[in-house]
């Protein structure tokens, strides 16, 4: 049991926040949840099982627990933030994996949360799940009743009314190929944009037209950037797939068009490169082998030969933004870099070691924006090769090719 947050009140008690995989966890009676709810039937042992969240209240000299209660499913749940209001109730944020987590009040299935207790921890008043990355970092109140204050590892930082339901905006953008959900954006990328009401119930996948074209209106959505109406790859309620437009660098505000509807405006930065690979669930990158096979811990790529990735947010794309790509333009041989860092599970410190590029452009059949980069694995590499893809000094998340 680990203890992440804690929150004290006016009257001394503290509220802790944290992870649990232990099944004797002290849940009170009329807690919220009772049960260990992270070790489904089956769960293999001695390995441990996913974690619960945990929420408690301790009493002013710390010798009672006057409520705890699990907060979980069978995916792995932690709580990370926590405060109290002045009417007692309690407010935590953090991190699930459970498709079961309460979300009575949420519009996304993300993988971060933010939940309110009764003073008795007894009954939830509000659930919601939010996009990865965005709520577990803080949270806190203004002094005016029903304004909540929330950040996230992205450096996002929202104001909530968890009281009304949730109303037409944006509430953050990611690469399309993972990464932080923030506001950062760079001509050329592809990016999703999340938000409530944003989008048609019912997801909607845009189809090139004749010549190659990707609209600009999707089911009666349009997104602008920086004034300029994007080409769109798929709109839904909650999320909105898109390429950036080639905007200049600085302030690009942001605007979705639903129908009659239209968002506030939404100050994200444009910067010259947001890049970003695109990834296995495990970070391994989706790569093929120089024989054209998938790359994967049991077709390892021989050492020296080449592999291929994906990846987005390089910058101006070869082709024209808003076609799908047709041929080879080999547009970021000499800007983008492979900096590898770790070999064989073991850390190379700074990076000092970069591989050889043979090609960085277009990738033929995917929307302008999505590059193929070809990169030569050093001789000596053996096992894994864990590198990152740099482009005008912006480092993406790092991922892992196998190698033999």
């Amino acid at each position: 049991t680990t203890a992440n947050a804690i929150a004290i009140d006016a009257a001394g008690d503290a509220y802790v926040a944290g992870a649990t995989i232990d099944p004797n966890f002290p849940a009170t009676a009329g807690a919220i949840q009772r049960t260990f709810g992270g070790a489904p039937a089956g769960w293999p042992s001695p390995a441990a099982p996913p974690s619960d969240a945990f929420l408690a209240k301790v009493n002013p000299t710390g010798t009672a627990l006057e409520w705890a209660t699990y907060l979980g499913g069978d995916g792995a749940d932690l709580a990370t933030t926590v405060t109290v209001d002045a009417a007692g109730d309690v407010w935590a944020g953090g991190t699930t994996a459970s498709v079961s987590f309460p979300n009575a009040n949420g519009w996304s299935q993300g993988g971060d949360f933010l939940v309110e207790t009764n003073p008795a921890g007894s009954a939830l008043l509000y659930a919601g799940r939010y996009p990865d990355g965005t709520i577990h970092e803080g949270v806190g109140l203004e002094a005016a009743p029903g304004l909540v204050h929330t950040a996230g590892a992205g450096g996002l930082v929202s104001l909530l009314t968890p009281a009304q339901p949730p109303t037409m905006r944006v509430f953050g953008i990611q690469s399309l190929a993972g990464g932080a959900v923030d506001g950062l954006v760079s001509g050329g990328e592809v990016a999703s944009v999340y938000g409530p009401r944003i989008g048609p119930a019912v997801p909607v996948r845009a189809t090139a037209d004749s010549a190659g074209h990707l609209p600009t209106s999707l089911a009666g959505v349009t997104v602008s950037v920086g004034g300029v109406n994007a080409p769109l790859l798929y709109v839904s309620s909650s999320r909105i797939d898109f390429a950036v437009p080639n905007v200049s660098r600085g302030t690009a505000p942001v605007r979705i068009g639903n129908g009659a509807a239209s968002s506030p405006v939404f100050g994200a930065v444009a910067v010259s490169a947001t890049p970003e690979i695109f990834a296995n669930p495990d970070g391994s990158a989706a790569a093929l082998n120089e024989d054209g096979t998938v790359n994967t811990r049991g077709n390892p790529a021989p050492a020296g030969s080449t592999v291929s990735i994906w990846a987005t947010g390089l910058g101006e794309a070869g082709s024209p933004l808003g076609n799908i790509a047709t041929s080879a333009s080999d547009f970021c041989q000499y800007d983008c870099v492979i900096g590898i860092y770790a070999q064989g599970g073991v850390s190379l410190g700074p990076v000092t070691s970069f591989a050889n590029i043979a090609y960085a452009g277009d990738a033929p059949g995917e929307p302008a924006g999505i590059a193929q980069i070809d990169f030569t694995i050093p001789a000596n590499a053996l096992g894994q090769i864990e590198f990152t893809l740099g482009v005008s000094g912006q480092y993406s998340d790092p991922a892992v090719v196998w190698v033999q």
